[in-house]
């Protein structure tokens, strides 16, 4: 209670970056509760969450949503100001956000936008004639982070910069097609680099997949939820920390799931910003990446 008054009165007076996200607790294929967490993004404490069980709601993906507006409710309750807001694409997220929060700038985790991408680029790589696709995947998402990290919060640039890369595969970097972005911002190629790429030709099946994509309507109109790159990595790093507390192989009653919730909120946010151990000088130390999950 003390830790929670502390955030509510440090936070009171300023206009929050903060990220969103849903958790479902599964011990087996349903799953018995979801906890919806907020996250301030410049010091990356946890300032709210809330823990809803399937009884209150009729799916894993209305819990997240009732999660969010409970959420909600308690930061208008305390007085918090919440100035942008990244969330995944949920839809009813997004519904509950124009209805009931239109003062909220809403965005995307930019990692799910560009996810999105990677399995559409994926699907068409499979096709006949579409195998040169492959190669390009990892750099057409490179190319969205980029965008969305340099378009300095603006729609029309960021659409432009994206756009651009069904130029570029073709091996073309200067284009009248364009008002802000209209040619590449990399250094010119050499001989050598220009040769060794695996460039898509002009109007071939494959070029005209990789258009299907880059200027699907869903997409684009996204974009605009992007423009501030937004990304929501830090929370995922909390659900970790939430996983040492509550196993999903294990089931627990509403007031433990509970308890073990606070307990995790408090063991992040005691422990972000804690300098890194050091085993030298020059080296700092790190785990194991075996895969030895907490689930």
């Amino acid at each position: 209670m003390n830790h929670s008054s502390g955030l509510l009165q440090k936070y009171k007076d300023e206009k929050m970056w903060l990220s969103g996200d849903g958790r479902c607790h599964s011990p087996r294929y349903n799953a018995k509760y979801c906890s919806y967490t907020m996250m301030e993004l410049t010091s990356q404490e946890i300032v709210m969450f809330d823990l809803v069980q399937v009884s209150q709601a009729t799916s894993s993906v209305a819990m997240e949503k009732l999660g969010f507006q409970n959420c909600m409710k308690s930061f208008d309750e305390s007085g918090l100001t919440g100035d942008v807001l990244a969330t995944d694409r949920h839809v009813g997220i997004r519904k509950v956000l124009r209805a009931e929060f239109p003062d909220v700038d809403h965005k995307f985790d930019i990692w799910h936008l560009t996810k999105s991408v990677s399995k559409k680029l994926t699907t068409k790589a499979t096709f006949k004639e579409c195998e040169e696709l492959g190669p390009w995947i990892n750099s057409v998402k490179n190319h969205l982070w980029w965008c969305a990290q340099n378009c300095n919060g603006n729609y029309e640039v960021l659409l432009e910069m994206w756009t651009s890369i069904v130029h570029h595969v073709t091996n073309v970097y200067h284009w009248n097609s364009a008002q802000y972005f209209y040619r590449c911002a990399h250094d010119q190629l050499s001989e050598n680099d220009a040769r060794s790429e695996k460039w898509i030709a002009p109007g071939s099946k494959a070029h005209k997949a990789r258009s299907e994509v880059v200027f699907d309507k869903r997409l684009t109109k996204d974009l605009q939820h992007v423009t501030k790159a937004c990304h929501t990595g830090s929370l995922e790093v909390f659900h970790c920390v939430v996983l040492k507390y509550c196993p999903k192989r294990l089931q627990f009653s509403y007031p433990a799931m509970q308890a073990r919730l606070q307990l995790a909120f408090l063991d992040h946010n005691n422990n972000v910003g804690r300098e890194q151990a050091v085993v030298t000088k020059e080296n700092t130390k790190s785990g194991s990446r075996v895969s030895k999950r907490w689930s």
